[in-house]
């Protein structure tokens, strides 16, 4: 099952709900679709888990993100802290840090 684009945007929605000023969005994002749908979407589309992770990534920082806020800002790519990230720590190793200007109307 492919992520849906409304169900990442609600997770972003979500996150900044939480966090206005955060970075670490892509993570919140990641977490929120979880292990078992990104290899379902992975094996359903012929990709490896990498290639799927990549991907969502890739349609966060360049499509959804910019379609929903003004300056996105990719940062630096991060080490997940499984300390605050327990669930992701065991499937994923690294996300790009975004800074979002204002929401779009």
């Amino acid at each position: 099952m492919k992520p849906l684009k409304t169900n990442i945007r609600a997770a972003i929605d979500d996150y900044f709900r939480g966090a206005p000023d955060g970075l670490d969005v892509t993570a919140h994002v990641l977490n929120q679709i979880g292990q078992v749908d990104m290899e379902r979407d992975a094996k359903a589309t012929h990709r490896t888990m990498d290639q799927a992770k990549q991907e969502l990534g890739r349609l966060i920082s360049s499509e959804i993100l910019p379609e929903m806020f003004s300056g996105v800002e990719p940062l630096k790519s991060v080490t997940i802290d499984g300390t605050l990230w327990p669930d992701l720590a065991k499937w994923a190793s690294s996300y790009t840090q975004h800074r979002v200007g204002r929401r779009r109307q």
